[in-house]
């Protein structure tokens, strides 16, 4: 209930993210088709959950899974093992919040009844040191998100409170992949070998498009401009991409006495290829956005890494009780569809926008409601902003492009642990991990010389040129954080000689980052009634390295990271109830055990514990300006907080327990279990909105869930 910075005050939440019901049911059978040669399993399940979020709105997720497994003995040297696997994700109100009422959530579900995943495997041994896996494998992976507002209205945004409709999204991602690895068994002197090797091959296809109906109405007073609306109207969207993945290596792990050494290469080639599609024309602007087809081309860069690997694992003494470990290994990072799109024509939304002064809360736009701009009476070109569009003929603009030489991010990472047997069934261990980031993927915004160029007929096939720190202006401004103290922060915009269409150029920066950290583990195995296991970590990312040359816009943007030492802060892209939130945490710990009350009494039972807390995530208190025409009315996010890492959520911790008795009845087994999830019914604020100069900035947006009680019952034929 307290204010935000702006003066406006929080009305107290009548509850958290209310869990009203789980139902998980669950059937699993199985056995021999033919003695010896060919088996069978299957299960089916289905979770049922519903909740309330915050604001009182109902989400409903329904999950159903079904799985077939079939294993044939096709000879005493070959086994073959087929998999299906089918799933859906049923959601009725995802992302329903504070800012996401009712008419703006999603309805998700998957787009077809194809199975998930079918995968097919042989395995053929050859000798008693040599043996073949091939493998072959299908992943469906498609989704929708439907509004459940109707798509003949305009999305209207107050920021941050969203109104009337929102985005429609559908994708359909499918894998193939085959893969064939081999082991091959040998010894040397006194030493023994098991040199494993293999090829692999996959390719996914991306198809996406989202579309936002009629439009959007971004009410631009919480940007200072109270009255005046923007009014986006949009061409669907969404490019298309086959990306491909080549991949082999070869392992070496060699044993001498209490020494055991792998030495590894792998080599992966990433590559891909845009698609040819063809768009629906705008819904508001046909005229100004009429439907569009664009041909393929290649993305216009391949990644090729051979990267090594090296592990030793020596036990000390003659009974081993304990391993001492140490690795190091080099990953390139995989190509993701983020970055092998963004010369495609279709990877930004292509739009035009006007301006209103009528109150369009409704999501209903008429053409008396946008502001004539060159005076000739009627609605048309003259009075619009094209972005992304060549408006001359409506087709797409590419506005950026990627440097011949791009290449993958590196993570060098150097392992060292310690495992101590205290005990045969006592384990404890201390595990260091070092990691460098090099190679980090960056992007130079693309400017033009002169105010309108960028928008100009003549430059439609130009990208412009990399910008400069020359070519920046600061802006300072003051405010007031959540805690009272006061800020002044300096924010650089283009100067009003250049222009923008937003567009970057992508290559392989300077920056650098490092990860260190620690844990600590222990294992009790089950005796003598009773069982323990947990774990605390800490760790520290930073910043270690950023050179000037990535910095001609020193702006700090919302996670911060323009100063060598400042943590790295990932804020999570997409939907979904982490959408938007912001991860780091240095330190975490979970302890779980289990006891067995009178195990030899017929009235015997288990009792079950789990703790785990971690870290605060961060809220990076910043500030969203809309910025000039010369850049296309981009928003500019600038971080008004010392540090990204300077106000963090209260420390999440829980404790879940478990009651539960089991009972033989001939071959039949019986569990009956009752759980209770966050016991101390704790009620840690999970999200705050970091956006100060909103109407709701500084507001609660999740808390966690409340205590849950849980009866589950587990039938099971022995």
């Amino acid at each position: 209930s307290a204010a935000n910075p702006t003066g406006n005050r929080q009305a107290a939440l009548a509850q958290g993210n209310k869990i009203q019901s789980v139902e998980d049911y669950g059937l699993e059978f199985g056995g021999p088709i033919v003695k010896d040669r060919f088996w069978f399993w299957g299960a089916v399940s289905r979770q049922d959950i519903d909740l309330l979020t915050v604001a009182g709105v109902r989400d409903h997720t329904v999950l159903p899974t079904k799985n077939l497994k079939l294993n044939a003995q096709l000879s005493q040297a070959n086994s073959l093992t087929f998999f299906g696997f089918m799933e859906d994700k049923i959601k009725i109100g995802r992302d329903a919040g504070p800012t996401r009422p009712p008419a703006t959530t999603w309805n998700q579900s998957g787009i077809d009844d194809d199975p998930t995943i079918l995968k097919l495997e042989d395995t053929h041994v050859f000798s008693t040191g040599f043996y073949l896996t091939g493998q072959y494998s299908q992943v469906k992976n498609n989704f929708q998100l439907v509004p459940q507002g109707e798509q003949n209205v305009f999305a209207y945004l107050n920021n941050p409170v969203w109104a009337n409709t929102f985005l429609l999204y559908q994708t359909d991602r499918p894998a193939e992949q085959a893969k064939l690895d081999g082991s091959a068994f040998f010894a040397t002197g006194s030493a023994n070998h098991e040199l494993k090797f293999g090829i692999g091959d996959r390719s996914v296809d991306i198809d996406s498009r989202s579309s936002w109906g009629l439009g959007q109405i971004i009410d631009l007073a919480p940007f200072g401009a109270p009255g005046v609306s923007v009014v986006n109207a949009f061409r669907e969207n969404g490019a298309s991409v086959s990306l491909s993945y080549q991949s082999a290596y070869v392992q070496d792990t060699l044993s001498i006495g209490n020494l055991t050494a792998n030495f590894g290469l792998n080599y992966a080639k990433q590559s891909g290829e845009l698609l040819g599609k063809t768009v629906a024309a705008s819904r508001f602007a046909p005229a100004l956005l009429p439907s569009i087809t664009v041909a393929g081309k290649d993305i216009g860069f391949e990644w090729s890494d051979v990267t090594p690997r090296l592990g030793l694992t020596y036990a000390l003494g003659a009974e081993r009780k304990t391993l001492l470990r140490g690795s190091y290994s080099r990953y390139a990072d995989q190509l993701g569809t983020g970055v092998a799109v963004q010369t495609s024509p279709l990877y930004a939304y292509s739009y035009v926008y006007f301006y209103s002064y009528s109150n369009l809360s409704n999501g209903v736009v008429r053409p008396s409601d946008l502001l004539d701009l060159d005076g000739n009476g009627v609605i048309d070109a003259g009075d619009a902003t094209f972005v992304g569009v060549n408006p001359a003929n409506g087709q797409p603009i590419v506005s950026s492009a990627i440097d011949s030489g791009f290449s993958a991010p590196l993570t060098d990472e150097l392992l060292l642990s310690v495992e101590h047997a205290l005990r045969p069934e006592f384990v404890v261990g201390l595990n260091l991990t070092y990691r460098k980031i090099s190679d980090i993927s960056d992007a130079d915004q693309l400017v033009f010389d002169g105010s309108t160029a960028a928008f100009s007929q003549a430059n439609v096939n130009n990208l412009g040129r990399r910008h400069t720190a020359n070519d920046y202006t600061p802006v300072q401004f003051t405010g007031t954080l959540p805690d009272g103290s006061t800020y002044t922060q300096t924010r650089y915009v283009l100067k009003p000689n250049l222009s923008t269409r937003n567009g970057l150029y992508w290559y392989t920066g300077d920056s650098e980052q490092e990860f260190k950290g620690a844990s600590v583990t222990f294992n009790k195995r089950l005796s003598n009634r009773w069982m323990m296991r947990g774990n605390f970590s800490f760790s520290d990312w930073t910043w270690s390295k950023v050179p000037a040359s990535s910095l001609e816009n020193p702006t700090p943007g919302r996670t911060g990271g323009v100063n060598e030492g400042d943590d790295v802060v990932n804020r999570v892209a997409g939907s979904g109830k982490s959408g938007g939130r912001y991860l780091h945490s240095k330190w975490a710990y979970t302890l779980n055990g289990l006891y067995q009350v009178a195990p030899d009494r017929p009235w015997g039972f288990n009792l079950a514990a789990n703790l785990t807390g971690r870290q605060g995530y961060p809220t990076p208190y910043h500030r969203a300006f809309r910025l000039g025409g010369n850049q296309q009315g981009a928003t500019q996010n600038v971080l008004v907080a010392p540090e990204a890492t300077s106000f963090r959520l209260d420390d999440v911790q829980t404790v879940d327990l478990r009651i539960e008795k089991e009972w033989a009845v001939r071959d039949l087994g019986i569990t009956v279990g009752l759980d209770l999830f966050n016991a101390l019914n704790e009620s840690t604020v999970l999200f705050r909105n970091p956006v100060l100069n909103t109407a709701s900035g500084d507001f609660v947006q999740e808390v966690l869930s409340p205590r849950i009680f849980r009866l589950g019952v587990r039938l099971s034929l022995r």
